[in-house]
């Protein structure tokens, strides 16, 4: 935050097509990547919501600004904008306004306000960079609170119970395992020095099932608020290899119901009316049973 308890960072959603139907969801993480690198401060997607419909991206204000005014430039103009100017070049004339704009109000006392674009939606709010790699660096904090939040014996007892091919860690989007693959592909995505060490000695490390079961969930959990969410890849494992027939979502809004709403919507999963999708709390008569009275 600066002196006057703004936050730098915010968060967006971000609806490719709205932009326009050739404004596909590679260029808009072509944009997101480009605005990152050229600004050299954080633009980031950190939620992968529903295909082609929902992202969501953290960045710092300047950066979310340029994103939504360059989204709605290519909305209003299209691909026609494309044959006078690079995407290069718009964003890089979008950043200078977009810095102009914030030192005018960091001189007034204010700071770059964000508003509702073509495609894009900020969300007040949110205003630490939740699942980007600006929290990396607090990973080691995390995962220490962890360590010693866990119960050795209660892991032990639950890894086949409900954890093994049972929980979907959202940094893999695939079912928890001790196979040694799935270890080494969390080391390499995570680069997690521990999960690296344990593949480095897996004849020695993999014997004690239980130690490499808390190691691996640990690790896992620990950098999931610094990596994005991949709640695409996960709803496709839902439906098509899973087989899921019946979602049901306890929290305290039916945000997930709805976004597996649209992605079964889609069609590209089958017949959406083959799926029940419920919220706990309004549709309690089909989640909870009564037991009957002794």
């Amino acid at each position: 935050r600066d002196g006057r308890g703004h936050s730098d960072f915010m968060m967006m959603a971000i609806n490719p097509v709205r932009v326009g139907r050739w404004f596909s969801t590679d260029k808009l993480l072509a944009l997101v990547d480009l605005i990152d690198e050229q600004s050299g401060r954080l633009l980031q997607v950190v939620n992968f919501n529903v295909q082609n419909f929902q992202y969501v991206v953290a960045g710092e204000l300047r950066n979310l600004w340029t994103i939504g005014a360059v989204c709605d430039q290519l909305a209003s103009k299209g691909p026609e904008l494309l044959k006078t100017m690079t995407i290069e070049q718009i964003v890089q004339k979008t950043m200078g306004v977009s810095q102009e704009r914030f030192e005018t109000a960091a001189a007034n006392d204010g700071y770059l306000e964000l508003t509702r674009g073509k495609a894009t939606i900020p969300l007040p709010g949110i205003d630490v960079p939740f699942h980007s790699r600006q929290l990396l660096g607090g990973v080691p904090a995390f995962r220490k609170l962890l360590t010693a939040k866990f119960d050795r014996e209660a892991i032990a007892k639950q890894l086949d119970t409900r954890l093994i091919n049972r929980y979907i860690p959202n940094v893999m989007a695939k079912p928890f395992s001790l196979e040694k693959s799935f270890v080494e592909a969390a080391a390499a995505h995570t680069g997690s020095a521990a999960l690296k060490e344990i593949c480095a000695n897996w004849a020695e490390r993999s014997a004690n099932r239980t130690q490499l079961g808390l190691t691996l969930l640990i690790e896992l959990l620990a950098h999931q608020f610094a990596m994005p969410v991949r709640w695409i890849e996960t709803q496709a494992l839902f439906f098509t290899e899973l087989g899921v027939h019946r979602l049901i979502e306890i929290g305290p809004a039916a945000t997930l119901r709805n976004m597996a709403a649209r992605t079964l919507a889609s069609g590209e999963f089958g017949d959406a009316a083959t799926r029940e999708l419920l919220f706990w709390d309004r549709d309690d008569e089909n989640v909870f049973y009564e037991l009957p009275n002794a």
